[in-house]
């Protein structure tokens, strides 16, 4: 966590090099989000948002606005509390089931500037949920084009679908040492592409593939606590690599790895340091 907030205040220092836009706010569960981002600037245009404070449901329409129509590629709650602890139901849905024509895409890039004329995914690739969070509901995530989900341990529990048709998501990471008492459907992780990695605390990878619950994973890995799962880049990445490198709430950093400051950042749906 020290690592994770040391990099957060570099990435602040060096937001302006990069271009990145960040908006940060302080919300009370009576104060509406629009009211601080009603720019339209301002609104459509962030690479990222963090919020603080208290954030009511009713700011999720705000939020799912940004997603849907903007440039937001993280949004982060970590050190929020969002009314009733709970994600809604279809908080990021896409509003194709609205009868929009629905666009199919196999590129994650076709999305960097969504069209309103098109049943469009929410945007953000990186998602941090608050680490008091209890519940996630019902296809809260779906179609969006997130790549990357970590779930708390305070999470207790996961309605069906909340990550179905994620075409473009790598990896879940979960923090469950024990899944006695944990209320997961069934279904909850039906619909997840079929490459997904589960990343399970090390010395419970057997618990998670014995649980039917995990059994849409082909994929489950152990990480090392102490690492926090975050691995190192490897020395293949070339200055010229051509992936494309985000901060970890989601600003986009480029793609000439050699030039990025040290931190850490996500390509391909992993973390990587440098």
């Amino acid at each position: 966590m020290k690592r994770l907030l040391g990099f957060i205040f570099l990435l602040a220092m060096t937001a302006s090099a990069f271009a990145i836009r960040i908006g940060e706010y302080t919300l009370k569960f009576d104060e509406k989000l629009a009211n601080k981002v009603w720019r339209k600037e301002v609104l459509l245009h962030l690479d990222s948002i963090k919020i603080h404070g208290e954030l009511s449901q009713e700011n999720f329409m705000t939020l799912r606005y940004m997603a849907m129509l903007g440039d937001v590629k993280g949004i982060d709650l970590s050190d929020c509390v969002i009314e009733g602890d709970s994600i809604m139901d279809w908080a990021f849905k896409s509003d194709f089931i609205n009868g929009a024509p629905r666009r199919e895409s196999e590129s994650i890039d076709d999305y960097d500037k969504s069209e309103p004329s098109y049943g469009y995914r929410a945007n953000f690739r990186c998602f941090r949920l608050p680490r008091g969070l209890k519940h996630i509901a019902e296809q809260a995530f779906f179609w969006s084009c997130l790549t990357y989900m970590e779930i708390p341990s305070s999470v207790t529990r996961i309605d069906m679908q909340p990550f179905m048709e994620c075409t473009f998501l790598k990896a879940i990471k979960v923090a469950y040492k024990s899944l006695d008492g944990l209320d997961i459907d069934r279904y909850a992780f039906d619909g997840i592409p079929e490459n997904v990695t589960l990343l399970v605390p090390k010395g419970t990878k057997a618990m998670y593939e014995a649980d039917e619950r995990f059994s849409y994973f082909t994929a489950i890995e152990e990480y090392d606590e102490d690492t926090n799962g975050i691995s190192i880049v490897a020395p293949t990445i070339s200055k010229t690599q051509a992936d494309k490198f985000y901060t970890l709430d989601g600003g986009y950093a480029g793609t000439d790895f050699s030039s990025l400051p040290k931190g850490t950042y996500v390509v391909g749906g992993k973390k990587v340091m440098k």
